[in-house]
């Protein structure tokens, strides 16, 4: 079928629903029946609100409600039991000095709370001193406790009081009225439970019910987080996503994939390329596109966007290597149409993904981002793709493809908020992984695609064209004859269709195997056997068209025998079209004028591509050369003419695209072809004869 009737509406209606419905469900979120995390449990994910909502948040109210509870100070109540008891503490002691002095108590007997020094101070002074000491302490002490002394003024209370006993009788009176009073001296107002929790009670009622409100899209609890109070109550207010929080992304999705589906509608209908030419093809290109557009989803699901070297995961996708297939498997033009719908659909992705995170990258260059790295990186596999002949060739397209990662994650580079040198060595992480995962899905599933799209890749191609392959090991063996011919017909095909623009790998592959149907029986053939040997002298002219012709047929089950590629295999039913087999047709007219010309004529059918073509005009044109008697460039040049101008008289070549101006090219290059291929090489002049030796006479 060809590309003008192939792709009708009524297929690209079909392929685009395809995609509508096959981008659609590549692109709509997946968790219909998502459950919260549980409180206490460390979050795998970020986990965004569905929806927006507000509400009465009782632990947002009850830390409120602690914090203006917190804020009231200690309430306190002064003890006046303080001052009698330590009035009586200090009045005991001194009598217990006074005891001592006396000598009615033993020396060291009293032991009071000042240091021990002061106290053999006390105990050395004079009687009137003693006294004086005596009355003062308790009189002091008595005016400091009867006024409110809290914990916390004590000290300042201590570093104060001995500056107000100057007017002392002598610093050694003052210094121990002093350390009396200080070791005697304590709190008189003490904390009143009772009051401070009224008073931060009635504090904490006065505070109002805080609401919380959150936004649609805010984050609950980032991933790594653990799930807190705050955090469960959120999520006990805000149900859990559902299908109805799928609609918009779905809505979204569906948009998307209608305009993309119709914008590669309108690019097949429009260019309607050969390559996609069939439903096998085209089944292959949509499930390659958008298998690589669920995957692109399914890798920025996985919670892998961390600070640091990760922060670029989505630029890892080796998703390159499915417009690197398309393009080495099918044509260029299509891999760059699922080039272009999958960058589209990659920046998409990026938007609906909630576990995706942009780290520090405003939301539209975060969609932006994978979008143009992705399609400028895909664009340079495919440029580097063309015509791939070993498979090392995807390692070279890979290659190209990572160092393009690398160079455009480049232009991103100034959107970072922190921008540090390292983060650009860190580029090369992605750059590597889309060039290694490139380069193995390619080669991994390259021929299974091939095979899948019907597609005869050039490493096939060239595979069946090594010398070692059996049925060319055949030719070589048993009919060298038409192996000579096949290699000259191989040479003259592929300079011609090298100079017109087309496959002139296929055209020498093909050339090999065109008449590789002689093997069954070789000596019906001129160029097999030796000259006066022919078996058709006892055959009948119907006869011999009979096993002439049959050589189409015997090559074309030899060929699928031996498993070569279909277009090879329309080389051998297609070099001869449907022409007769002349000299046994005229042989046979000269008996009988109304014989049919169907029974001398080959099956077919006519060339239907350049490629064909050609080996058909290079067969005809080594055979009438081969055996004209006279091959010079004047003789040549007559007969490449004729046998062109015969095949388009007798319309063998009107199924093919050649164009005049095709024909003129080839006829040019198969003379000059001849021309190499029967150059005459300069005789040398005979030797002059040697000079006569002149006789001797007698001495």
């Amino acid at each position: 079928m060809t590309p003008a009737t192939y792709y009708t509406p009524v297929r690209v209606g079909v392929l685009m629903f395809a995609l509508i419905a096959g981008m659609t469900l590549a692109l709509t979120p997946v968790r219909s029946a998502e459950q919260w995390p549980a409180q206490g449990t460390i979050a795998e994910r970020d986990f965004p609100a569905p929806e927006s909502a507000e509400f009465i948040s009782a632990v947002l109210t009850q830390s409120a409600r602690d914090e203006a509870a917190a804020a009231v100070q200690l309430s306190y109540r002064f003890d006046p039991s303080v001052s009698q008891r330590q009035a009586a503490a200090l009045n005991a002691y001194l009598d217990a000095i006074a005891g001592e002095r006396s000598g009615e108590l033993p020396a060291g007997r009293a032991i009071g709370p000042i240091p021990r020094p002061a106290e053999e101070a006390l105990l050395a002074l004079s009687g009137d001193a003693f006294d004086r000491v005596r009355a003062r302490a308790p009189e002091a002490l008595a005016r400091l406790l009867d006024e409110p002394i809290r914990l916390d003024q004590l000290p300042g209370l201590r570093q104060r009081f001995p500056a107000s006993l100057s007017d002392e009788p002598s610093f050694t009176e003052a210094a121990l009225i002093a350390s009396l009073v200080d070791a005697h001296l304590q709190p008189t107002e003490l904390p009143d439970p009772d009051a401070t929790r009224w008073a931060r009670a009635a504090a904490a009622r006065a505070v109002p019910p805080v609401a919380r409100v959150i936004e649609n899209g805010e984050i609950i609890v980032p991933r790594g987080a653990a799930v807190g109070p705050l955090a469960a109550e959120a999520f006990a207010q805000i149900p859990a996503p559902g299908p109805r929080a799928l609609i918009e992304p779905m809505i979204a999705a569906i948009i998307l994939s209608v305009i993309a589906a119709g914008a590669m509608g309108l690019f097949l209908a429009l260019t309607k390329p050969a390559a996609g030419a069939s439903d096998r093809r085209m089944i292959v290109f949509g499930l390659v596109t958008l298998l690589a557009i669920a995957a692109l989803r399914g890798w920025l699901e996985i919670p892998l966007q961390e600070e640091g070297p990760l922060e670029d995961w989505e630029l890892m996708a080796p998703i390159v290597a499915a417009p690197l297939l398309i393009g080495a498997v099918l044509s260029p033009s299509l891999a760059l149409a699922s080039s272009v719908l999958i960058a589209v659909f990659a920046g998409f992705a990026v938007l609906i993904v909630p576990e995706y995170r942009g780290e520090g990258l405003p939301d539209g260059v975060s969609a932006l981002r994978p979008t143009v790295v992705f399609l400028l990186s895909a664009i340079a596999a495919v440029i580097a793709s063309t015509r791939v002949q070993m498979l090392s060739h995807f390692v070279t397209a890979a290659l190209a493809a990572g160092g393009t990662v690398f160079v455009a994650g480049l232009v991103f580079w100034p959107f970072e908020p922190e921008r540090e040198l390292l983060q650009i060595a860190w580029l090369a992480v992605p750059a590597a992984s889309v060039a290694a995962g490139a380069a193995v899905i390619a080669i991994l599933l390259f021929q299974p695609l091939a095979a899948a799209a019907g597609v005869t890749t050039r490493i096939r191609l060239l595979e069946a064209g090594l010398p070692g392959q059996p049925l060319l090991q055949r030719l070589q063996r048993e009919t060298p004859g038409t192996f000579a011919h096949s290699a000259a017909v191989a040479l003259l095909a592929e300079r011609a269709a090298a100079r017109i623009g087309a496959d002139s790998l296929l055209c020498r592959v093909g050339a090999y195997y065109h008449d590789v149907g002689k093997l069954a029986n070789p000596r019906m053939h001129a160029e097999n056997r030796g000259p006066g040997d022919s078996p058709h002298a006892a055959l009948s002219p119907r006869e011999s068209a009979r096993e002439i012709i049959s050589h189409v047929h015997a090559g074309a089950e030899l060929a699928r025998q031996a498993g070569l590629p279909d277009p090879v295999r329309a080389f051998i039913a297609e070099h001869h079209g449907t022409r007769r087999v002349n000299y046994f047709y005229r042989r046979a007219a000269i008996s009988d004028p109304n014989v049919d010309p169907a029974m001398f004529s080959y099956p077919g059918p006519k060339p239907h591509t350049r490629e064909t073509a050609i080996v058909m005009l290079a067969d005809s044109c080594e055979s009438v050369i081969r055996s004209s008697p006279d091959r010079d460039r004047e003789t040549i040049e007559l007969l490449v003419d004729r046998v062109i101008e015969e095949r388009i008289d007798e319309g063998q070549l009107q199924s093919c695209s050649l164009s005049l101006r095709d024909l003129a090219d080839i006829s040019i290059s198969f003379k000059e072809s001849f021309a190499h291929l029967y150059h005459r090489r300069p005789t040398p002049a005979p030797a002059p004869a040697p000079a006569p030796t002149p006789a001797q006479g007698p001495s």
